[in-house]
């Protein structure tokens, strides 16, 4: 385990397709202390920096639960 912790996944297969999923992290909860109390324009500026895997796709992912937390369409 690195300083940074980990980050796992477990697939089961049955019948030649994914039956199960697990995923476990040790990985500390740095995002929620990093983003509590910013505005939404600077949420989405931070998300893809704070994830070395998929960034870009926790920024994407980012765009709408602002907005959903806003209650505003996206």
């Amino acid at each position: 385990m690195t300083p940074e912790g980990e980050l796992r996944v477990a697939l089961r297969a049955a019948g030649g397709r994914v039956s199960a999923c697990e995923l476990s992290s040790s990985r500390p909860d740095i995002a929620r202390l990093l983003l509590q109390g910013r505005r939404p324009e600077e949420v989405q500026a931070v998300l893809p920096r704070l994830f070395s895997i998929c960034g870009v796709s926790q920024g994407v992912a980012g765009a709408p639960a602002l907005h959903a937390a806003a209650a505003a369409p996206p």
